[in-house]
């Protein structure tokens, strides 16, 4: 009598503990479906401590789902490789096998908010015969500069700026072969963004990612993330019928830019793309009031047009 209940008891722990195992497994394989695509780490662990704060469980309990989610068994480190000067490194990880993750998606676990943007904007829309190997993320700060008051320029100080390189980020990490472009912008509440069908490896997905509008701008502030000057204005060429010149400026006004790249956009729509069109975009702005530059590292055997009052390396149209 006194054997078979202990027996009966024995069984009565291996069965808690077993109904308990599985409780915990399946809070486990929730979490893990919901963190199959790649994410920022830093999420994933706030996304676990969301989710554990819904249900009515132990401690206990989540201290043993928190750790779950803190070694590698459960939470796979995706392996990045970011150059020695980089100035953070993001850990990133999956559920999945790291094999197995879309590379799109890995574009998107770095920030919580962001967009698909310069050369991977134009290959997308179709503005470019450059074939993918690098993708370029951005996302903006979240509020205006501070200091972000009317700057008087004059041309020496133009002249001196764009005798300089171009700044690049240094947030950059590799994968598979394909490079990541990290880029943070000004705040500009994200106009011309918008949600995109896009495919990639023959796999349909939908995307933020900046317009057709706001791309051709972004290339043409930063023509070295648009893969050089050539390529923008091939991009430019390449969307000829496809502009909304309204759209265009309602882009460019929200940007509170503090050079006239407007100078800069209405140069290439005057010669590669419509006389007409460029003379729109000129109605917006009028009359340029100092000298600008068509990119960085201008040179004095430029040259230089009078209308729109820019200087551009002959023979680039």
């Amino acid at each position: 009598m006194i054997k078979s209940m202990y027996i009966y008891i024995d069984f009565l722990d291996k069965l808690m503990k077993r109904l308990t195992k599985d409780k915990y497994n399946n809070h486990i394989n929730a979490i893990s479906a919901a963190l199959n695509k790649p994410h920022n780490h830093h999420f994933a662990q706030m996304f676990v401590a969301n989710y554990l704060k819904d249900k009515d469980l132990s401690m206990n309990a989540e201290s043993t789902i928190r750790k779950a989610f803190k070694n590698d068994a459960v939470l796979k480190k995706i392996p990045l490789k970011w150059p020695h000067k980089a100035p953070f490194r993001i850990i990133v990880t999956t559920s999945n096998n790291v094999e197995n993750i879309d590379l799109v998606d890995l574009a998107f676990a770095f920030f919580d908010t962001s967009y698909l943007s310069f050369a991977t904007a134009l290959f997308f829309h179709g503005l470019t015969e450059q074939v993918v190997k690098s993708f370029y993320v951005s996302k903006e700060r979240p509020t205006p500069r501070k200091n972000n008051k009317k700057v008087m320029l004059n041309n020496d100080t133009l002249r001196t700026e764009f005798l300089k390189p171009a700044r690049k980020t240094q947030n950059i990490c590799q994968y598979m072969g394909y490079t990541y472009y990290l880029v943070e912008r000004g705040y500009a509440g994200y106009a011309g963004v918008v949600s995109k069908e896009i495919v990639f490896n023959k796999k349909k997905l939908v995307k933020q990612i900046s317009g057709l509008e706001r791309t051709l701008i972004d290339c043409a502030i930063n023509p070295h993330y648009a893969g050089g000057l050539s390529e923008l204005i091939k991009a430019f060429y390449l969307a000829k019928g496809n502009i909304k010149y309204q759209k265009l400026f309602d882009i460019y006004h929200s940007m509170s830019l503090i050079y006239p790249y407007w100078q800069r956009i209405g140069v290439i729509l005057e010669n590669v793309v419509s006389k007409q069109g460029a003379q729109t975009w000129k109605d917006y702005f009028g009359k340029p009031k100092n000298d600008f530059y068509i990119d960085k590292e201008y040179r004095s055997s430029w040259e230089f047009d009078n209308s729109w009052q820019i200087h551009y390396p002959k023979g680039i149209f």
